[in-house]
């Protein structure tokens, strides 16, 4: 909404326009996209205006999002350099100011100071004079800097856009044909040669396990890259095929090989010539075979640390008393040892202790207004426990997930009860068995790792879809039943037991009797 917006906005921020949009305690931070639906340069101020100032498109935390296996999040600041037109520290610091003085937690649509064209006109002449000296050293200096002839320049530019065209599909490629797949697993030999140390001799199942599969590029489907859709077909093929260009030695006859030997960038110009590419790395059990080779035990690898999960507790109106009797702020969020210690502060300065019982107490006309306690029980003694789980009626609910190491002022609480992991074996037609994992997302999984995690502990093929109870959720299925393999794994990701729900509906149930 346009009242939620903080001024001043770039004169580009047309109807229309497409926006970038920030948070104001990190106004450089783009957080969503959007588009314009207002003229919002013509607006100095939007106290009193009405109307949708931007259509979001997409934002970091949306569904287009959780279909990236990228991880990344949202940084705290970012420097932008702007070489065609960069802000000066003045400009900057009037941008940060102006956001300061509005209402804290609104979004604003970033843009330039509207009344910076002086600083613009200094900063091109500032521009100009720089280019001008710049080209008077470049006269002075005529062709002596000039190191690379024209057959090495095309060259360079030849494998960088090589490199290029390699990591864009990597990236976007949802079909590949015989001949760019042949072109990935040789990229990704030449990957291994360049850079790897490979333990000689080493049989050939695990060479292409270890190092080519790793230096493969990862793509959105992982069954695009193997070796089935390749021109060889087979392991074996491919790397007889590789020893005819010289780039390995082989011994062995059929598919049971052995590596004794490979080229490297000291005997072999096309290795030498070879740029690397950077590979995304995603958190699997792809690193077993690699330990295994190496005589470590894969299965101790450093787990992550535990995941924090509080249940929070927010005031509604007719609690206020209470806290306005403690000397307690109204807003705000409280866990259930604070809230305990409020109450038993108010039963002290109110002296509601029951004369006979000191574990009891008498309620007194704030807690009946919270308590929901039939009227003759009022009057009575009623134990301390009794009163604190009923006086958790008069707030509402939320929860917050944290990583090890996050500030919990980085994460806004959730209304709502605190979630929990559900897994059911069950059987479906056909008597086969399924494990069904949902509501795991709120607790930092990925769907697409967390499947392929499955399919490599249990044995067994995943799937992934929306939950048929709440589709609103994602499903993680794999084939059999595995409920105490998938337990191990969501506490190894540092969920504790107390928060996962289990049920096997795979055990049939006995009869009764008559």
């Amino acid at each position: 909404m346009l009242p939620g917006s903080l001024p001043p906005f770039d004169k580009a921020c047309k109807k229309n326009a497409l926006v970038a949009i920030a948070d104001y305690k990190s106004p450089n931070v783009c957080i969503a996209v959007g588009k314009c639906l207002l003229n919002l340069h013509q607006y100095d101020d939007v106290i009193g205006k009405s109307g949708i100032a931007v259509q979001i498109i997409h934002h970091f935390d949306d569904y287009l999002k959780l279909l990236s296996k990228d991880e990344t999040q949202i940084p705290k600041s970012i420097e932008i350099k702007d070489y065609n037109n960069s802000e000066t520290p003045n400009q900057e610091t009037s941008i940060n100011k102006n956001c300061e003085k509005n209402i804290k937690g609104q979004e604003i649509v970033q843009g330039k100071d509207i009344n910076s064209n002086e600083i613009e006109d200094e900063n091109l002449s500032e521009t100009k004079d720089k280019s001008e000296i710049s080209n008077s050293k470049n006269e002075s200096t005529g062709f002596e800097n000039l190191i690379e002839t024209e057959t090495e320049t095309e060259t360079k530019k030849e494998k960088e856009k090589e490199k290029d065209e390699i990591e864009g599909l990597a990236e976007i490629a949802d079909k590949l044909t015989i001949e760019e797949t042949d072109n990935f697993f040789k990229k990704a030999l030449f990957q291994t040669l360049y850079q790897d140390k490979i333990d000689i001799p080493i049989n050939a199942s695990s060479f292409m396990d270890i190092h080519i599969k790793k230096n493969l590029p990862v793509l959105s489907n992982s069954n695009l890259l193997v070796i089935k859709k390749t021109s060889w077909k087979k392991s074996a093929k491919f790397l007889k095929a590789m020893e005819k260009q010289n780039f390995l030695k082989l011994k062995g006859k059929g598919d049971d090989l052995v590596i004794t030997g490979v080229s490297n960038r000291d005997n072999n110009e096309e290795i030498r010539t070879f740029i690397p590419y950077r590979i995304k790395k995603i958190n699997n059990n792809s690193s077993s075979a690699s330990n295994a080779a190496n005589g470590k035990d894969g299965n101790k690898s450093q787990k992550p640390g535990k995941l924090i999960l509080q249940t929070l507790w927010k005031p509604v109106s007719k609690t206020r008393g209470v806290f306005q009797a403690v000397g307690k702020p109204f807003i705000g969020y409280y866990t259930n040892k604070e809230l305990r210690e409020i109450l038993v502060e108010y039963i002290n300065k109110q002296e509601l202790f029951h004369p006979n019982d000191k574990r009891s107490i008498v309620l007194d006309d704030t807690l009946s207004s919270i308590i929901n306690f039939p009227k003759t029980a009022k009057s009575k003694a009623i134990g301390r426990d009794k009163i604190f789980n009923e006086l958790l009626k008069g707030f509402t609910e939320f929860y917050r997930v944290l990583k090890p190491d996050q500030d919990e002022n980085e994460v806004s609480p959730t209304r709502g009860k605190a979630p929990k992991v559900s897994i059911v074996a069950e059987t479906k037609i056909g008597r086969k068995n399924v494990t069904k994992i949902t509501n795991f997302e709120k607790f930092f999984i990925r769907s697409d790792s967390f499947a392929e995690e499955l399919r490599v502990k249990c044995s067994g093929s995943t799937t992934i879809g929306p939950c048929v109870q709440n589709p609103n959720l994602l499903e993680v299925a794999v084939q059999g039943s595995h409920i105490k393999l998938v337990t191990e794994l969501l506490i190894s990701k540092g969920l504790d037991a107390s928060w996962i729900t289990s049920e096997d509906k795979t055990k049939s149930k006995k009869k009764k009797q008559t």
